[in-house]
């Protein structure tokens, strides 16, 4: 059985920073933190591309207006024009997430087996 998708918040991420690094004082570590993602924003806001080596990239995509459809009635819909982001990962973001999930499959084989 898979695991379930837990939550990380920025909060979480502080912490997981202040528990590694006790000589910098948490609400510092929170304002870099808070600055960090501001910049990232700002820069998808500047239509720039955010690349953080071996973590991945984050990069502005434009969508086209287009007709859709409700489901449930079928009448159709105008999705205007849009900007959201896109996110690939690096090669070793990548590889450390198929590592994790290829240990879970063999932890669930050993479990399963008879």
């Amino acid at each position: 059985m898979k695991n379930e998708i837990k939550t990380t918040t920025k909060s979480d991420l502080v912490d997981y920073i202040a528990d590694r690094r006790p000589d910098i004082k948490k609400h510092h570590i929170s304002d870099v933190v808070q600055m960090v993602m501001t910049g990232i924003g700002d820069a998808l806001v500047r239509n720039e591309r955010i690349e953080l080596r071996d973590f991945g990239v984050f990069s502005p995509k434009d969508r086209n207006a287009r007709l859709a459809r409700n489901p449930r009635t079928g009448a159709p819909i105008n999705v205007p024009a849009t900007r959201v982001c896109g996110f690939k990962m690096g090669k070793e973001l990548k590889a450390r997430l198929a590592n994790s999930y290829n240990n879970e499959i063999k932890e669930e084989s050993k479990t399963t087996q008879i």
